[in-house]
């Protein structure tokens, strides 16, 4: 949490919000196995990982190599964490609100996706700003409920909430309730198995559902 907390204050210090990758040519290396390039035909970076393949995300505004292995990504469309391992990449996480989502459609439609600084100070800085303070204010202990699309709702995700990797567990009888109105029944069963206790919260949600799960 503190670590992305600080990205997005590292984002928005700047007086010009600038891309990690400036220029078509240039590349960044992140370490000798990782490093992210321009793809300016697809207007997005490539992140070439050694041996096991590559990425492609939306331009990358910050980035954070935790213990080698979880990379966290702030790019124009949100937040993502990867893990990489000697088998590949796993795409752990993902989050954006609504209006970051908004904002990123309207740079598509207004702008091609071609980065323009004066859009991302103009959009970007406030939305940041509102970040800060909601999502990711003091208070706050533990990074947003991953945002679920059909992309991503993937067991891994579910097996990192409830192993309590990146999300806290107080989550998971949200991540249930959104699991059982997606009838993805086999997400319901992971994480009621996970759980032998049937917590007061999970029976709720349960009792709630009944006719769904039925």
């Amino acid at each position: 949490f503190k670590i992305i907390q600080s990205m997005l204050n590292e984002i928005i210090d700047q007086v010009d919000i600038k891309k990690v990758v400036p220029r078509e040519e240039d590349e960044v290396e992140i370490n000798e196995n990782i490093r992210i390039k321009n793809y300016s035909s697809s207007k997005v970076n490539a992140i070439f990982f050694r041996h096991v393949g590559s990425i492609i995300v939306p331009y990358i505004l910050s980035f954070k190599l935790l213990n080698n292995q979880d990379l966290v990504l702030i790019n124009m469309k949100g937040i993502d964490i990867y893990t990489i391992n000697e088998d590949g990449t796993r795409h752990r996480y993902f989050w954006n609100n609504n209006e970051w989502n908004d904002i990123y459609e309207k740079f598509r439609e207004e702008r091609g996706e071609i980065y323009d600084n004066n859009f991302t100070n103009e959009h970007y800085k406030p939305l940041i700003g509102r970040i800060l303070k909601n999502e990711f204010d003091d208070s706050k202990h533990s990074i947003p409920l991953p945002k679920f699309t059909d992309e991503i709702f993937k067991k891994q995700i579910v097996e990192d909430v409830i192993n309590d990797k990146f999300v806290s567990p107080k989550f998971e009888a949200e991540i249930l309730k959104i699991a059982i109105k997606k009838k993805c029944n086999d997400t319901v069963r992971q994480i009621i198995e996970s759980n032998q206790g049937y917590s007061e919260n999970y029976m709720t949600v349960i009792s709630l559902n009944l006719a769904e799960l039925c």
